[in-house]
């Protein structure tokens, strides 16, 4: 995974986040935050 899915899903599955607060924590979009975990899932 890269880093940005790995942030995602720490910040998304470990600490229980939404994706409206992951996306203001990294700074991105929300479709991109929806759309990097999507992928990263599916590599797991």
């Amino acid at each position: 995974l890269s880093k940005d899915e790995k942030e995602i899903l720490v910040l998304r599955i470990v600490e229980g986040y939404s994706i409206n607060e992951t996306s203001k924590m990294l700074n991105k979009p929300e479709g991109t935050v929806k759309s990097n975990q999507y992928r990263a899932l599916q590599k797991l």
